[in-house]
């Protein structure tokens, strides 16, 4: 899904404005409030669908330890959970996988068992699971 939104966005759009928005959200004085973890992962995809991976990791990298020092809970799900796909489509098993299976323990403890996004997510670990054991 990334590649392809990717590719098709980036043949159609500028992306220097979303950049410079994305960027003057973020505080400089270090501080923290609570649209900067939203700031981190639209600058982190814009990031991601430019061709910048390594800030893109960082920004969602950071966008998980304010998510657990707030508590929160739906942020840090969705920013592991992206963390654990875009590891995967990148060919990071090895980095995935531990992603996967925290995003897959928090679902559960949010919506239980039944969620979609369990189920999703759950199909992310079983294929990094594969990946794994077909290199190994």
């Amino acid at each position: 899904m990334w590649s392809k939104l990717a590719n098709g966005a980036i043949s159609h759009l500028d992306f220097g404005p979303l950049l410079t928005v994305a960027a003057k959200a973020l505080p400089t004085d270090g501080g923290q409030t609570p649209t900067f973890p939203v700031a981190l992962q639209n600058r982190g995809v814009t990031s991601f669908l430019t061709g910048n991976v390594d800030r893109f990791f960082a920004d969602f990298g950071r966008v998980v330890e304010i998510a657990r020092e707030y508590g929160f809970a739906m942020c840090e799900c969705a920013a592991v959970r992206d963390l654990a796909e875009v590891s995967y489509v990148l060919g990071r098993t090895d980095k995935a996988l531990p992603h996967a299976r925290r995003a897959l323990e928090m679902y559960i403890q949010q919506f239980g068992t039944a969620s979609r996004m369990v189920c999703a997510v759950d199909v992310l670990v079983w294929r990094a699971e594969q990946g794994r054991s077909d290199r190994g």
